[in-house]
């Protein structure tokens, strides 16, 4: 199904906004489908973002919470070509050049998402760029790999008849691509040269020089996080979450999930209940506390919890421990527009010197989670 247009999307926060609960319905359905029938269509992508670290401020938006997105919060080292012109940075290009007659080569650095397939992804996108057809697994594993920032990734050398990348208004016969894909825990990364083949002959040494001595080195005061999107969501979640399938109820359907912890003995899920007034915010913080054999909250009680921010909407934030456990939750009801309310959830839930550490990070997780803008088409960068 289709996501709404990039205008509805950017209205998510608005509470009571008709086009809300639309949105949201539309979300419901997806996760309905791909909870049943087709749990592949969960698949996450990824891309590396780094938070200053800090204490926790509710109603912080993301802009204000995560400033330095990407490249700005590093320190990149490298040594370019001897003849390379170093141009301006981009939103895709943390470092770029030209080099040749009339600067028609280029070559360029990027942080990249998609990296849990292993870089097969951005390799196929490149191979179609130039006209060729993708590779298989078995067949990425069998490529050439070389020095690039510090690690070892897999060079491709590619020739053709180019006609991807911006700028780029007509195919291009007889040119060449050189190119990388490292893929580390928290950081993705390619970098890509591109001109006449006859170009590239003299300068694949001066790239590979290039590779060899990049350095991209994390800030020390900096969180990592990364940009991550299963399904219709999107959100912030820290490197060292590892993902896993939740267990959906009847009621309750759970896209989101994440194991914590050395041993991963704690668990964070995210997700959407479908029953309207039968499974109320007041009723799910209840049946946590049932579960962990603590007595009901009144509505009173509830009411008088702090707020917190899920999904554009502010909920209530529950806090508890109990027999050496505890759980930090979010619940928030969106409904607008004559449409039954939908009551999302976000839980993180473990052992107390596990969880407490995890307690900003979730925060700053739950308070992230959004449906997915709108792409325009043909805004594929790398």
């Amino acid at each position: 199904m289709g996501l709404p247009s990039g205008q509805l999307a950017r209205n998510y926060h608005i509470v009571n906004d008709f086009f809300l609960s639309r949105l949201l319905l539309i979300a419901v359905s997806w996760v309905l489908v791909a909870c049943g029938d087709d749990p592949a269509a969960l698949v996450p992508e990824s891309k590396m973002i780094a938070a200053p670290r800090g204490s926790y401020v509710v109603g912080a938006s993301s802009a204000q919470r995560f400033p330095k997105y990407g490249s700005s919060n590093r320190r990149i080292r490298f040594v370019p070509g001897s003849s390379w012109a170093r141009l301006a940075g981009s939103e895709f290009r943390s470092l770029n050049f030209a080099f040749g007659p009339d600067n028609i080569g280029e070559c360029y650095l990027s942080e990249i998402s998609g990296f849990l397939d292993g870089g097969l992804s951005n390799i196929n996108r490149w191979r179609g760029q130039m006209g060729l057809s993708e590779l298989t697994v078995e067949e990425l594993a069998k490529l050439p790999r070389r020095p690039f920032a510090g690690g070892e990734a897999a060079f491709v050398k590619l020739d053709g008849t180019f006609s991807g990348g911006m700028g780029v208004e007509k195919a291009m016969a007889n040119y060449r691509m050189l190119a990388m894909v490292l893929m580390l825990d928290c950081e993705a990364y390619s970098v890509k040269m591109v001109g006449p083949a006859f170009l590239l002959d003299r300068e694949e040494s001066e790239f590979l020089a290039f590779c060899d001595t990049l350095e991209i080195l994390p800030d020390p005061d900096a969180e990592p996080y990364m940009q991550a999107t299963v399904g219709p969501f999107e959100f912030l979640r820290p490197c060292d979450w590892e993902y896993y399938v939740p267990e959906s109820e009847e009621a309750i359907r759970l896209p989101i999930g994440f194991v914590i912890g050395p041993n991963q003995e704690a668990k964070c899920e995210m997700g959407i209940a479908v029953d309207g007034d039968k499974a109320s915010p007041l009723l799910v913080v209840n049946q946590w506390r049932e579960e962990d054999g603590l007595p009901p909250y009144s509505e009173d009680q509830f009411a008088a919890l702090p707020e917190q921010v899920l999904m554009g909407s502010r909920g209530r934030w529950i806090e508890y421990e109990a027999d050496g456990m505890t759980l930090f939750g979010v619940v928030s009801q969106l409904a607008s527009g004559g449409h039954a309310p939908m009551t999302v959830i976000a839980s993180l839930r473990g052992p107390t010197a596990t969880v407490t550490s995890e307690k900003v990070l979730f925060r700053a997780f739950a308070e992230t989670i959004r449906l997915r803008p709108a792409q325009p088409n043909g805004n594929a960068p790398h």
